[in-house]
């Protein structure tokens, strides 16, 4: 899923979002998408392109990582592959959304390199803060699209 930023004149943030739910990555999608931010969506990192679309580096990865099901298989190999896809880029901000905001979740969200947490229940204004804020963390060129 490709959302346009609101502004036509700065070029947007790339956002990776991950999420196994397609409510909640629509939901997510339109809430980066208020950011200015261009959204990629999926249910894996497996199938992301370790360039954002537009051949530029990512300006953030937002994974959702629902807490209830860690003991899942499945959750287990979709981490694997997050921290494989993460070795590969540098400078890179990962922000961990959890659904309950346990202890172990935050090993995970450590082990992952995650630079910002959002834990409890989905806030977008949280998340949205945590994205708006590690990407500001990071040096960007000021560029202006054509």
């Amino acid at each position: 899923m490709h959302q346009q930023p609101n502004s036509h004149k700065e070029v947007a943030t790339h956002i990776a979002l991950v999420d196994s739910d397609a409510t909640t990555r629509r939901l997510l999608s339109a809430a980066l998408w208020m950011e200015g931010c261009v959204v990629t969506a999926g249910p894996t990192i497996a199938s992301f392109p370790q360039d954002a679309p537009d051949g530029g580096p990512w300006g953030a990865v937002v994974a959702v990582i629902r807490d209830e099901h860690r003991t899942d298989p499945n959750e287990q190999k979709a981490l694997a592959s997050l921290r494989h896809f993460l070795s590969g880029l540098r400078d890179v901000p990962l922000v961990v959304v959890t659904s309950f905001g346990s202890c172990e979740a935050e090993k995970i969200a450590a082990s992952i390199r995650a630079e910002a947490r959002c834990g409890g229940s989905l806030d977008l204004r949280a998340i949205r803060t945590a994205v708006r804020e590690v990407v500001a963390k990071r040096p960007r060129k000021a560029q202006l699209a054509s």
